[in-house]
């Protein structure tokens, strides 16, 4: 996944989490969404270049 799609996925998660009622279920998605954030945060990950392939 790119940053950007990992950024989008993140909000997501976030958002998911303000709407969420039971406390199994928010620690569950702030979880997810810090696994998201170090995956961000990453040095590996480049964004995605496309070439044209003539």
């Amino acid at each position: 996944m790119t940053k950007k799609q990992l950024n989008k996925e993140y909000e997501s998660v976030m958002l998911k989490a303000d709407r969420a009622f039971g406390r199994k279920e928010v620690v569950s998605l702030l979880h997810r969404a810090e696994s998201l954030r170090k995956r961000m945060n990453d040095k590996d990950i480049q964004e995605k270049v496309i070439r044209c392939m003539s």
